[in-house]
């Protein structure tokens, strides 16, 4: 009994040390979180994903903002605790599912989680990645606690909130397939059904044609993204240690629906054209369970109880130089990545700007900018990611001449260094070079705190009566 309130008590000091932690380092941040917080202020004010505003994946993750806003309005801070209060609550249910199986190592699971270095970088952003995750680790959770219907709503829910996920879905069915469960597999594709039907089916009804091109057709037609080699040996040097100990670990669980769904992630990663770091944060969850079952495995060995002993002390002295290692690398090289701490002077400043002009730019700038300052976006352009533009689901001369026919303002996150010949690099993603070079003048700019390689966050004056000769601002 003593050793379980012990245990209960290092979980949860795990999870306040990381929230504490955290909190200090609390921030606006740029990125493509702040389009989805704006999404989510769309639909609360009766707009309809896909019909009123561009997608590019299921709305799950809109529709979950949307209910928080409900409760916390416009405090926009609020939105940047989601991440943190997400993981957190996938380290306790990582922890129960480790209990539940009867691992004296479970509570060293919420540990090993949350200071991992892609945790730790990852959950400073809303992206999604940590309601994937939470959801699939409940998906989990719920099988085994032979609630297979649940299980069945929460992986679909996780598909629906990015499709990334998909790929393990797809592989514990296999895995249900395989071991003959005919009954669980029912109820886990017929819960998944339904609960898809009930989340799509009004919105395909809707708007069937544009979810085949936002969502499907969008996603084949994307250019090519970060060398994958690239990625997959910054989330080695990153990680080693855990890819290290996880590939032992998944030997021991080698016929657990675990190892299919990782396995199946895996390969779609390797094969999907546009990969990030960030998609990898979602292997997470496996590794930490697999490498846990290595640690019980060790510690369970029929050998000399001084050589397990050493073999633990081992693991444990290279995991806490990991530990520090991580810790100090994140801290200094990228907490402050990424940081938008001058979000109310520049939101100030657009506030007085005429009302009946719109605003359009960076999804990474603009949408909370127009949040902060009470402004609306141009016809609810709110994804501006460039990506959107070169699959063809989003016409850039379209949206540039839409914004400089009715007249706005154009917000940029820009690289300007004129001692290099360096003027206004940033927009051309999303909006048509020659028409800003024609019609769109500079009126203001203010530093950008992302220590990133951008240096300004430029508002320009876009409108047909303006006629700039000059080639550059």
């Amino acid at each position: 009994m003593i050793q379980r309130i012990w245990r209960s008590l290092f979980v949860i000091g795990t999870l306040g040390l990381f929230l504490y932690i955290k909190l200090g380092n609390l921030s606006f941040r740029f990125g493509d979180g702040n389009a989805y917080i704006y999404m989510a202020k769309a639909i609360n004010d009766g707009l309809i994903p896909y019909k009123d505003f561009f997608l590019a994946d299921p709305p799950v993750f809109p529709y979950f903002l949307s209910l928080i806003r409900l409760f916390v309005g416009d405090h926009l801070i609020i939105f940047q605790l989601i991440p943190l209060l997400l993981e957190i609550a996938s380290a306790l249910l990582i922890y129960l599912y480790l209990r539940n199986k009867g691992l004296n190592w479970a509570p060293a699971a919420p540990l090993i989680y949350l200071f991992s270095f892609t945790i730790l970088s990852t959950s400073d952003f809303l992206t999604g990645l940590q309601l994937v995750n939470f959801f699939i680790i409940l998906a989990i959770f719920s099988y085994e606690k032979k609630w297979p219907g649940v299980s069945g709503v929460f992986w679909a829910l996780a598909v629906l909130t990015k499709l990334y996920a998909a790929p393990a879905l797809l592989g514990f069915l296999i895995y249900l397939y395989i071991q003959h469960d005919k009954i669980q597999l029912k109820k886990v594709i017929i819960a998944g059904f339904i609960t898809s039907f009930m989340v799509m089916g009004p919105l395909i009804i809707i708007s069937a044609t544009k979810i085949i091109n936002f969502i499907i057709i969008h996603q084949f037609n994307r250019s090519n993204g970060l060398n994958k080699i690239d990625v997959v040996f910054f989330y080695f040097k990153k990680e080693w240690l855990f890819l290290v100990l996880a590939c032992a670990g998944s030997y021991i669980i080698r016929k657990s629906y675990l190892v299919y769904s990782a396995g199946l992630t895996i390969l779609f990663f390797l094969f999907f054209k546009d990969i990030y770091y960030l998609y990898l944060g979602s292997l997470m969850p496996y590794l930490v369970i697999a490498m846990i079952y290595l640690l019980e495995k060790i510690s369970s060995y029929t050998m000399p109880a001084k050589l397990t002993n050493n073999w633990l002390r081992g693991l444990i002295v290279i995991y806490a130089i990991f530990l520090i290692s991580s810790l100090n690398d994140y801290a200094k090289n990228f907490a402050i990545l990424g940081r938008f701490t001058n979000l109310q002077e520049i939101a100030q400043f657009v506030s007085k700007l005429p009302n009946d002009k719109k605003l359009y730019g960076s999804h990474e700038v603009a949408p909370l900018v127009a949040l902060a300052s009470n402004k609306e976006l141009l016809n609810n352009y709110i994804d501006t990611n460039g990506q959107t533009f070169v699959s063809g689901a989003n016409d850039r001369d379209f949206l540039s001449n839409a914004l400089v026919n009715q007249g706005g303002y154009l917000i940029g996150r820009i690289m300007h260094y004129p001692d290099l010949g360096i003027y206004d690099i940033g927009t051309s993603s999303y909006f048509s070079t020659d028409i800003f070079k024609i019609h769109c003048l500079r009126i203001k700019d203010f530093p950008s705190t992302g220590n990133e390689s951008d240096n300004q966050i430029v508002i320009y004056q876009c409108d047909k009566n303006i006629n700039n000769n000059n080639s550059r601002l």
